[in-house]
């Protein structure tokens, strides 16, 4: 079996903020959904549709999300780069919400880091030096 992922919907109480984050993060586009109230961020291989959530799509906003999505990366150079700019982000954030400290950790041939989006939710950037 063969499977792609054709998109990813998250729900968020500010969409346009979790748009750009991404669209910052990922260098992905930004378009206007039509006939919705969201934004969709892309490119040729991913596509993540923000939506403005209601009240019942929405966990605690001190609580954290239970979900865990992964991205693997073509090359250890690409996952230090997109940490550099991880780091960066969160330097040029303000003072009053920074985003948390992101570092390189390696499990067998497995390398990545962690990173919670502005909405809570965990994201796994990683790169497997026996697939390469």
């Amino acid at each position: 079996m063969s499977v792609t992922v054709a998109n990813i919907t998250l729900y968020s109480r500010n969409p346009k903020g979790l748009a750009h984050f991404f669209s910052e993060l990922l260098d992905l586009d930004i378009l206007p959904i039509v006939g919705a109230e969201g934004i969709s961020v892309h490119s040729e291989k991913v596509t993540i549709k923000v939506l403005k959530a209601n009240a019942d799509q929405l966990f605690h906003k001190a609580g954290e999300r239970d979900v865990m999505i992964e991205f693997s990366l073509a090359s250890q150079q690409e996952l230090e780069d997109l940490l550099h700019k991880v780091q960066f982000l969160s330097y040029r954030q303000n003072a009053e919400k920074p985003l948390p400290r992101a570092k390189l950790s390696k499990v067998g041939s497995q390398i990545f880091f962690f990173l919670k989006d502005p909405d809570g939710r965990n994201w796994k950037f990683s790169f497997d030096e026996e697939i390469s």
